[in-house]
C-alpha cells in the first residue's frame, strides 16, 4: 500500500526542485532557454526571472503533490 500523503509530498518536492533548478541553470547558462520559452505559455504566471523560478517551483509542487496523492490512491484501490 502506498501512502498518498508521502508520495504526494515526495513527488511535489522533486518536481519543484527540478523545475526551479532547470530555470536557474537556464538563466545562468542559457541552456534550454528555447524549451522554457516554448512551454512558458502553459504556466499562467510564468516569467523568465528569479521570481518566475519561484512561481514555477510552487506550481510544480502543487501539481506533484496532487498527482502523487491521486496516483497512490488509485494504486491502492487496485491493490485491494
Amino acid at each position: 500500500m502506498l501512502k498518498p500523503k508521502a508520495l504526494g509530498l515526495t513527488l511535489g518536492i522533486f518536481w519543484a526542485v527540478m523545475a526551479a533548478g532547470m530555470m536557474l541553470v537556464s538563466m545562468w547558462t542559457g541552456y534550454a532557454k528555447e524549451m522554457l520559452e516554448t512551454f512558458g505559455p502553459l504556466h499562467p504566471w510564468y516569467s523568465y526571472s528569479y521570481l518566475g523560478a519561484l512561481i514555477l517551483a510552487v506550481e510544480h509542487f502543487v501539481c506533484g503533490l496532487v498527482g502523487g496523492a491521486l496516483f497512490a490512491w488509485v494504486y491502492n484501490q487496485f491493490a485491494k
